[in-house]
């Protein structure tokens, strides 16, 4: 109704065109309804006037998009008369239906289109799941523009793929580039298509030309982000490629930066338990012979996939065991310190995992993995029981279990403790001051266990700072602890040791009895219990070396 009348050579109204096309055939009535001569201004956004500056679909829809399009100057039949002399020019256009053109301000094409569509566009990414769907009104003249259009993005594709496998090196980028538009167009591919665009991409990996590497590169990001949903027989290739290429000596930074933003959107795309399964059998599969440096990098993303997951993700069976068996052997790696820190991080973020089912994993592996991964794992599980007894706030029950663990750890995993000796005394010792009688007793079993496991030597240096400096009653329990590991010694050993064990028994004796120090002393029963503690040491020094003991008395009174 706001389209304003267009005189034509002989005067009469333009107008009058969409009356004479309502008694007529749609294809007559649009043949018939405009004069020979017309003589009309040229409007913006008006199609006619530009038969001979065919646009391609980016400027298109770009057009379609300004405010003067808004309100179309064209008038408006039942079968549109102006859109045969405008469109016959132009068969290479991107179809698009005339009643999406003379519509009003508020419907622009209200289902999605698509088709290939410029940069920009605000169509939704569920486009780009309708696999080959383009979009079309109904109609003869809808279907016989999608046709075209179809068609034409059928040529492109299969360009594409021909240029992709080209020998020169500059088809194939050209090849790249072209993809990239599509993608971000919203090109929607057929099943068929993307296994093919897979396959010519995973040659891209080991592109000998860094420039279209690069594009490679480049498109790859795009390409997972749009397609993601239809990658998931890809993920293996896509992922291992990826890792071994940034493995690689002597990449560009550049190179380096692009692969790692790669592995980040394949990350974030794909489900972390199909990546972890992924991994797994990248590990155990003999045919690779990935380097050091792909091995490092591969480990490193491993213990980040595993710190993503849920326990209910792992579970203990064949395949992870042998690849947990391959990652103990490269956590001694000799020809690289990064490896050996990253297949560290790998056995221990597996064992915060899920620590039932990895400790059923270790038990059905040989003794010496069983024992390498109980040493990375140890350290971890004593600092956790450690902090449970220094922690005031914890239930008493919890530093009972602890005393316990640890007492257990002794027994059967000596080994173990041989880096935290004086770490253990020392916290099973402060366990012994506690007045609950519960944990006393299990502080007191415990230190027996560790008299009677750790070697000999070790122990009695670690207590003799103890019992020389330490308070009551954290001093008598050492001597105590002491008492019990002489008894378990030899004879050689107690004469080679009495040099060390000797001098801190008779100075807390001879401390307590004649007050060298020259301060108060405290007679009450505690002091006389360590006085009491200290000659019950002597005689089992004694019992075990006999006379002697004597040539170390000497600084005693006759009566002591």
């Amino acid at each position: 109704l706001n389209t304003p009348n267009v005189q034509t050579t002989t005067g009469r109204p333009r107008f009058l065109a969409q009356a004479a096309a309502t008694t007529t055939s749609a294809k007559a009535s649009s043949i018939n309804a405009r004069p020979p001569h017309v003589v009309a201004k040229s409007q913006p956004g008006s199609r006619s006037t530009s038969p001979n500056s065919m646009k391609s679909s980016h400027y298109l829809s770009a057009a379609l998009r300004t405010p003067t399009n808004a309100r179309s100057k064209i008038p408006v039949g039942s079968s549109g008369g102006s859109r045969i002399s405008s469109r016959e020019s132009s068969p290479g256009r991107t179809p698009v239906s005339a009643r999406g053109v003379g519509s009003g301000n508020k419907r622009r094409f209200g289902r999605p289109y698509g088709g290939y569509r410029g940069p920009g566009s605000d169509y939704g990414e569920h486009v780009r799941r309708v696999s080959g769907a383009w979009g079309a009104d109904s109609g003869d003249d809808a279907s016989e523009t999608s046709s075209i259009c179809s068609e034409r993005s059928l040529e492109d594709i299969a360009d594409v793929l021909r240029r992709m496998q080209s020998n020169e090196w500059t088809d194939r980028k050209e090849s790249l580039a072209s993809l990239y538009h599509m993608i971000r167009s919203g090109r929607t591919f057929s099943t068929h298509e993307l296994k093919r665009l897979t396959e010519l991409l995973t040659k891209r990996f080991y592109d000998p030309h860094s420039q279209v590497f690069t594009a490679f590169l480049d498109v790859l990001p795009e390409f997972i982000t749009a397609y993601k949903r239809e990658l998931n027989e890809w993920l293996y290739t896509l992922l291992t490629r990826l890792l071994i290429r940034l493995g690689a000596p002597d990449l560009l930074d550049s190179v380096y930066k692009k692969l790692k933003t790669c592995l980040s959107i394949v990350n974030t795309s794909f489900d972390v338990h199909a990546q972890f399964t992924v991994l797994i059998r990248f590990i155990n599969d003999n045919s690779s012979a990935p380097g050091i440096k792909a091995k490092e990098i591969l480990l490193k993303y491993l213990q980040q996939i595993i710190q993503q997951m849920e326990p209910v993700d792992i579970s203990n069976n064949a395949d992870i065991r042998i690849a947990l068996s391959k990652i103990i052997n490269w956590s001694s790696e000799p020809k690289s310190i990064e490896m050996r820190k990253a297949a560290q991080g790998v056995i221990l973020a597996l064992y915060n995992l899920n620590r039932p089912e990895f400790t059923l994993m270790l038990t059905a592996l040989p003794s010496t993995y069983q024992v390498y991964t109980w040493s990375l794992a140890f350290s971890k599980t004593l600092n956790i029981l450690t902090q449970i007894l220094d922690n005031e706030q914890d239930d008493i029950m919890y530093k009972v279990y602890s005393l316990r663990i640890i007492r257990e750890l002794l027994t059967h995993h000596t080994s173990l403790f041989m880096n935290y000796i004086e770490l253990t005394i020392f916290r099973v010792l402060k366990a012994q001051s506690e007045i609950e009688s519960e944990i006393t007793r299990s502080a007191e079993q415990a230190a027996h266990a560790a008299a009677e496991y750790l070697p000999a030597d070790s122990t009695v240096r670690v207590l003799k700072p103890i019992i020389e400096q330490a308070k009551y009653p954290m001093n008598q329990s050492a001597i105590a602890m002491l008492q019990k590991t002489i008894e378990l010694m030899n004879k050689e050993t107690c004469i080679e040791l009495m040099p060390e064990m000797i001098p801190p028994l008779l100075t807390v004796w001879d401390v307590h009895s004649h007050n060298l120090a020259g301060g108060e002393s405290s007679w009450d029963s505690e002091t006389s219990s360590v006085r009491k503690a200290a000659v019950f040491c002597l005689v089992s020094i004694y019992l075990v070396v006999g006379d002697s003991l004597r040539t170390h008395l000497h600084r005693l009174s006759a009566s002591k």
